[in-house]
């Protein structure tokens, strides 16, 4: 404690203890008020003393000192088993510490309840915008429940790697090796995973499912927890997979292991977790808001001083109202000051009375919800009111008599009366036409809001009575106190004082009903007689002077009465509401700057109320103006200035000596600068943090949609750019003079901010004009430093590579060609970076052609720095893979669907939706069985040409006869229909304007859904009499075409279909008549007829039918395997296993022409030309052909086109070239006019090739395999491959210096490894050379570098 802070103590003088008290920081008002008693902290009241209802710490009110904290003890946690716990002690006490009893009290019962409710859900999700309070709800939660919490993890936006899924599930395995009994023994025997294992799936199974489950540890009598809080604030790369986690793997754990996770309302975080329905804590809602001024009375009783007057109720007036009184109500202050005086007298009377400390001591009691149980006024008033009435009597005395002078009061019939009862009235439930007038002026026709009409009012000689009657007295005969006003803590402008309070009775039924009950002192009453007088004054003064405003007088004379009626306090809570927004931490930040004004001397009063800040940026201008007075030219923030703008641009926090070393600062500088700016950059575990996010949103003017904030700051500005030169300059020392490799301890955090964020701080970097040296420093980096890549890798970082090329190309003038390389090198060699880290990196980077930068980089280092030994390819091809992409599956891959934004793919179970540019996986959609079919839907890229512009989208076909839609931006499940079809859904595909979907399955039925909500719109069962394999729309969107096993083609009136009305058709009794010469009787059947077009069947129709326009039986004499419109829609082209090509008219589907024998084996695919003149075939004959599409006569040809089966072909969107996919693993680009081969690429996939396309926009190839792969190529750099000739040499007969291993070769001694393009099949060592044999007859001649 401070000096003056010592006088703090029970035996010191009054006077002392009023000036320590008042002298004494928060925190040492906390430490003293946690030790003392209740009859200490009374004495500092009768001392004029304000003491909250529980007790400050730091700046706000509600926690104790943490060293008297019993929570802190326990969240102090060793590591073991070689894991380690995040150390939280310091964030908890912060959070906390903001915390204010009596708040959030809603929240806490419905987390309670859930927790102790076994059959509850397992996880429980708050939800609610920033600086609503999620954190600090959270930490006084975990204090709350601290016993039965077994882990918890604070996320910070400041912190990502503390967060990263690895070290956040060790560390809450770390925790419930302590903190769960019997589960350490569990896991030491199920066996801790070691570092290697990063995967968070697997992770998770290995710490939590197998000790838990499999070792079947003891179940706990009550449910536990663990704590997640702010999940928001991981970084994304770590957030998709924890959320993953949390999704599918959290129902795997026993029951009695409960989740309480916190968020923001964040699409990937609502994606994810959306079979959980969120609790959302609302800035605007009544609850929070309700907690929100709770806080703000504490603060308002503290630091407001004097009391109301009418000038400060025009204030009021003006601030709600908007309009400006210009003084006309000062004629109503003389009448205020005359009633004011008249309560004073009997408050210094009662002053001196024994238990008036105790009244103003009385902690106040709100409730915004607090609401009847029904909201019908026939039962509030009628039926329930004249029970509670009764009931409330009965409470306080068992019999009850008549006024004399007043027939409908009653009082208590002398000595029938409860012991502490002096006085009590009751005047009766309220009565028409008042309590209708009431419920719609005031509650918006709200009869559950009416909480008067039953009523009592308490009278008392003394205040000792009065408050043993508020203590005792009410709670022992079973009357509930819901709400408190204390008006003798802040009495009204006028001076009056009473206790108003909402008391909750039980009706015969069991319900609760809510009354008025009022305290009174009986000489307050007697005051109240005397002032009435002028009260009447100012009612009389009221309607003149409300008149001739834009409001309606009534209302203003109405909400002026009420502020004269209120207590001084409530007008001034409602004051700072107006200004607090909801938010908490508002509330937080205005304690800070109060207290800091009281330490100066300065108080702020009701008049000065419109002075203080209003809103989160006001409140951020006035704390930085009390640092730095002078504004951006003081000195000081001169001085702070680079250290701000080192923390805005900074990804992560950064220690105090690294700010320090990046600006050149001695220790005496660092510190008196971080003391400067201490208030909003705390420093915690040693780095620099954010107070909260939206202080940076404020300085930098980049401010998002939904921010707390609305306006940047007008004078304190910094700049992002300037920051990320300063860190940029450090990346590039850091490069250049340490080591990448034995680096000390203490460098590893600046490590991996230098790993994750050093190219990011190039390309983002403008200090000084060097922008443009800066990128190009990227761009090099980025390409060429191998080291670097090798430290990623290993470190987990992988994903860093493509997020920083996405940030290179945002950059312009930067040449990125070598760049490109890097990214598609990453990009093709992904899962095996993925599987042998770090040690991979050189000898993929020597395997790629000689003109290579990425070559040239691993070349100019192997011979100085060999950490291992590498493998020479002697005969490698010298031609640039066109491959930029690896998209590894764990299942084969079904169906594929390319937009302009996305790739979307169908893989077992699961939808894989990637980044069309990129080729990262932005999310595993899982699904309800396998996936068959997919689609994608481009509504924004359509040139403008449909009205549905909102969305583009993403559409699914599941094995159980399962439809799912999707957002493809915001990923979120727009709808789904379980059961849409009773077997496989083959084909699915959207209509051109995005408003419906047609399916089509293996139980023969076509079906046409309404996009909004998947509604069934029209469905044709029976619509083929075998699977239908194939369903789409026609260009125009008129017509729909299907092909199925049964050899027909069908085209279907997509637009004039009849509308499925569940009701359309009727039944009826119809007689069936027999001839007269017939033996049988007549009789009666159950018939329906179709009440639209009269239709008659003995069977009812299940859905109404698709017009079916044409159809083609046995179009083919075999299975058709391909259908496709022209581009004009007019015409149909399918192909047969027939060997057939056949064009139909799309309207009759009439054979327009058609080509037996058009190949000599099965034709796998057709497609139209883009200006629909030519078709292209490819067949199991290995063979391409190009027709007219018009006669279908051959233009040219291409035999043993591909050495297998051709699955694929398809023209460029430019018509210009075709490509083509075959069995034989090979992609083959061809001249469209005389099938003259421009490209290929062997050995594409280790599979046989299913599908291959042109992007949109031409400059991409995507592939498809039964590899479980789906391949992205340059469109460009497909250039012709030229022979690989091998080199004869002699081998040994036994490889025994290497060993295959799939498509890799390995040395045994780990001397290195070869990553061929093929799975080898075999390998024969000639020491130092090696030849191996791939599966597709390649050869692939080594060498060892020695």
């Amino acid at each position: 404690m401070g000096a003056g802070a010592s006088a703090l103590t029970g035996e010191s003088p009054d006077a002392d203890i009023k000036a320590a008290y008042e002298d004494a920081s928060a925190q040492e008002r906390s430490v003293f008020l946690v030790k003392v008693g209740e009859q200490e902290k009374m004495k500092l009241v009768s001392l004029g003393l304000v003491v909250p209802e529980a007790a400050p710490s730091g700046l706000t009110p509600g926690a104790s000192s943490p060293s008297e904290s019993p929570t802190l003890g326990q969240l102090s946690v060793p590591p073991t088993l070689d894991l380690k716990p995040h150390d939280f002690r310091e964030l908890w006490h912060e959070k906390k510490s903001a915390h204010l009893q009596g708040t959030r009290e809603w929240a806490f019962a419905e987390i309670l309840k859930w927790l102790n409710d076994p059959a509850s859900p397992q996880l429980f999700w708050l939800m609610g915008g920033g600086g609503t309070g999620k954190s600090v709800l959270t930490a006084e939660l975990l204090d709350r429940v601290i016993n039965r919490t077994v882990a918890w993890h604070f996320c910070r936006h400041d912190n990502p790697a503390q967060s990263a899924p690895g070290p956040l599930l060790r560390s809450l395995a770390a925790m419930l090796a302590h903190r769960l009994q019997g589960y350490k023994e569990k896991l030491e025997a199920t066996g801790v995973p070691g570092e290697a294992m990063d995967d968070p799936a697997e992770l998770f199974k290995a710490l939590f499912e197998t000790p838990l489950l499999l070792s079947k540890v003891q179940a706990p009598e009550r449910p536990l927890l663990i704590i997640l809080d702010a999940l928001d604030e991981l970084p994304k790369e770590s957030q998709k997979p924890l959320l993953a986690v949390i999704a599918s793997q959290l129902s795997r754990l026993p029951q009695w292991l409960k989740l309480f996770v916190t968020s923001r309302e964040e699409p990937q975080i609502t994606r994810a977790l959306n079979s959980f329905k969120p609790k959302e804590l609302r800035a605007d809602e009544a609850k929070n808001r309700a907690d929100v001024e709770v806080y703000l009375r504490t603060i308002a009783r503290r630091y407001i001083k004097g009391e109301a007057n009418i000038a400060d109720i025009e204030a009021d007036v003006k601030r709600t109202y908007n309009i400006d009184m210009k003084g006309k109500l000062a004629v109503l202050q003389k009448p205020l000051e005359m009633s004011k005086a008249i309560y004073a007298k009997v408050r210094d009377k009662v002053n001196l009375e024994e238990g008036y400390k105790k009244l103003i001591a009385v902690p106040e009691k709100r409730n915004a919800d607090l609401v009847q149980v029904s909201d019908d006024l026939n039962i509030v008033h009628v039926k329930q009111a004249p029970e509670a009435q009764k009931k409330l009597e009965f409470l306080i005395a068992d019999e009850w008599e008549a006024d004399r002078k007043k027939e409908t009061l009653l009082h208590p019939v002398p000595g029938t009366a409860r012991e502490w009862v002096e006085f009590a009235d009751s005047p009766g439930i309220k009565s028409e036409p008042r309590v209708s007038e009431k419920m719609k002026n005031d509650y918006g026709g709200h009869a559950n809001k009416l909480k008067d009409l039953a009523r009592l009012t308490l009278r008392f000689t003394s205040c000792s009575r009065m408050a043993h009657a508020l203590a005792e007295g009410l709670q022992g005969v079973g009357i509930e106190v819901l709400t408190l006003k204390n008006k003798y803590a802040s009495p009204t402008p006028m001076g009056y004082s009473d206790f108003n309070l909402c008391a909750g009775v039980v009706l015969s039924d069991g319900t609760r009903y809510v009354c008025e009950i009022q305290l009174n002192h009986i000489d307050m009453l007697e005051a109240k007689k005397e002032a009435h007088v002028h009260y009447e004054k100012v009612r009389e003064e009221l309607p003149t002077l409300c008149q001739g405003t834009k409001v309606d007088a009534g209302e203003l004379e109405a909400f002026i009465v009420g502020r004269l009626s209120t207590s001084s306090l409530d007008a001034a809570v409602e004051a700072l509401s107006a200004k607090a927004e909801g938010l908490f931490l508002y509330a937080y930040m205005l304690s800070q700057h109060l207290e800091s004004e009281a330490k100066k001397g300065q108080e702020i009063h009701f008049e000065s109320l419109d002075s203080l800040p209003a809103g989160l940026g006001e409140v951020y201008a006035v704390n930085f103006k009390r640092a730095f007075p002078e504004g951006q030219v003081d000195p000081a923030w001169t001085e702070a200035k680079p250290l701000v703008e080192l923390i805005a641009a900074a990804r992560e926090p950064i220690t105090g000596a690294m700010a320090a070393a990046l600006l050149g600062w001695d220790d005496l500088k660092q510190r008196r600068v971080i003391e400067t700016t201490a208030l909003l950059f705390p420093v915690r575990d040693g780095k620099l943090h954010v107070f909260h996010k939206t202080i940076v949103d404020w300085l930098t003017g980049e401010i998002a949609d939904g921010s707390s904030i609305r306006e940047p700051s007008a004078e304190f500005k910094v700049q992002r750019k300037d920051g990320h030169a300063m860190l940029a300059e450090g990346f590039i020392a850091w490069r250049t003079v340490t080591p990448t490799e034995g680096r000390e301890p203490d460098d590893v955090a600046a490590t991996y901010c230098w790993l994750r964020h050093g190219i990011l701080h190039l390309c983002r970097a403008d200090g000084q004009g060097a922008k443009g040296a800066f990128a190009a420093q990227a761009a090099h980096v980025y390409a060429t430093d191998l080291a670097l890549l090798r430290e990623r890798v290993d470190r987990g970082l992988l994903s860093s590579v493509a997020k920083d090329y996405l940030e290179l190309r945002r950059v312009d003038g930067v040449n990125l060609t070598d760049a490109t390389e890097m990214r598609q090198f990453v990009g093709k060699y992904m899962d095996v970076l993925q599987r042998d880290k770090g040690a991979a990196v050189m000898q993929l980077a020597l395997q790629q052609p000689d003109a290579s930068a990425v070559f040239r980089e691993a070349a100019s280092h192997i011979s100085s720095e060999q950490p291992t030994r590498a493998l020479k390819w002697r005969n490698k091809s010298q031609e640039k893979d066109a491959c930029i992409g690896t998209l590894s599956h764990k299942s084969v891959v079904s169906s594929v669907a390319v937009g302009y934004t996305r790739i979307v793919s169908g893989s077992g179970n699961s939808i894989f939706v990637y980044d069309a540019e990129s080729q990262e996986l932005i999310e595993e959609i899982e699904g309800t069985s396998e996936v068959m079919s997919v689609a994608i839907w481009d509504g924004v890229k359509d040139g403008g040409k449909h009205a549905n512009q909102s969305k583009s989208l993403i559409v699914a076909g599941f094995k159980d006869g399962t439809i799912k839609v999707w957002d493809s931006d915001a990923l979120g499940l727009l709808s789904e229909k379980t059961n849409a079809h009773s077997d496989n859904i083959s084909s699915v595909a959207f209509s051109p304007d995005g408003t419906k979907i047609v399916s089509g399955s293996y139980d023969k039925t076509i079906k046409v859904w309404d996009l909004g909500k998947l509604e069934l719109l029209s469905e044709e069962t029976n619509a083929h009499s075998r699977d239908i394999n194939s369903v789409a729309f026609s260009p125009d969107g008129t017509n729909i075409v299907s092909g199925s096993d049964d050899k027909t083609i069908k085209v279907w009136d997509a637009i004039n279909f009849r509308p499925h009305v569940e009701s359309e058709w009727g039944s009826f009794d119809k007689t069936l008549h027999y001839a007269e010469f017939s033996d049988e009787e007549d009789e009666v059947e159950t018939w329906w007829r179709n009440k639209i077009t009269g239709q008659e069947e003995r069977v009812k129709p299940s859905r109404d039918a698709l017009g079916l326009l044409s159809e083609k039986t046995n179009a083919h004499s075999d299975t058709i395997w391909s259908v496709a419109f022209s581009p004009d829609g007019t015409k149909i082209v399918s192909g047969s296993r027939d060997k057939t090509i056949k064009v139909w008219d799309s309207d009759k589907l009439e054979l327009l022409s058609e080509k037996t024998n058009a190949h000599s084996d099965w034709i796998r695919s057709v497609a139209f030309s883009p200006d629909g003149t030519k078709i292209v075939s490819g067949s199991d004959d290995k063979t391409i052909k190009v027709w007219d599409s018009d006669k279908l006569e051959l233009l040219s040809e291409k035999t043993n086109a591909h050495s297998h089966l051709i699955s694929s072909v398809a023209f460029s969107p430019d018509g210009t070239k075709i490509v083509s996919g075959s069995w034989d693993q090979t992609i083959k680009v061809w001249d469209s006019d005389k099938l003259e081969l421009l490209s290929e690429k062997t050995n594409a996939h280790s599979d046989t090739i299913r599908s291959v396309a042109f992007s949109p926009d031409g400059t991409k190839i995507v592939s498809g395999s039964t590899d479980k792969t789906i391949k992205v190529w340059d469109s460009d750099s497909f250039n012709l491959l030229e022979t690989r000739q091998g080199e004869a040499m002699a081998f040994s007969k036994e490889a025994e210096g290497a060993v295959r291993d799939g498509a890799t070769i390995r040395m045994k001694d780990g001397g290195g490894a070869f990553y061929a393009p093929s799975p080898i099949q075999c390998v024969a060592v000639s020491w130092p050379r090696i030849a191996a044999g791939a599966q597709s007859g390649e050869l692939y001649h080594l060498e060892v570098m020695m």
